[in-house]
């Protein structure tokens, strides 16, 4: 799933938990989102929820900095890379990739293009590959 996508779910748990946290005290008068779920069980899966998008957003970062260290130590190490090595790196960061003639373009999430990957060989020539990683790394940020 992309960042945004985990973000977006992070968000709608920890909304839902703190509504079944708040529906669980039984001080608040009127406020009743969920009548029939017992306080407790309420308050418990509400906490759970909570936990859950939070650890949601925690994840979603975790993997987003990974690839970013991926690509950093791509960039000093100098090599030649493949281009399914730079396609894979671009859908670990959320990019969507599509096929074309003799390149794959990569786009962000508002179809605006980041940069394209040559297919002409098993390699990319090492300073484009280097320029392609670096397009993916501040196109990241």
């Amino acid at each position: 799933m992309k960042k945004r996508g985990l973000q977006i779910l992070g968000v709608l748990l920890i909304i839902v938990g703190g509504v079944l946290i708040l529906n669980s005290f039984s001080g608040i008068t009127g406020f009743v989102v969920f009548g029939e779920t017992g306080q407790k069980v309420g308050g418990a899966v509400g906490a759970l929820l909570v936990l859950g998008g939070v650890l949601v957003f925690v994840v979603s970062e975790i993997r987003h900095r990974k690839v970013l260290r991926e690509i950093d130590e791509a960039l000093r190490s100098g090599r030649a890379g493949t281009y399914r090595e730079a396609e894979q790196m671009a859908r670990k960061l959320g990019y969507s990739v599509e096929e074309g003639g003799n390149h794959m373009t990569v786009y962000d999430e508002r179809h605006n293009v980041v940069t394209q990957i040559p297919r002409h060989g098993r390699d990319v020539p090492t300073g484009l590959y280097r320029a392609i990683l670096k397009k993916l790394r501040d196109h990241a940020d």
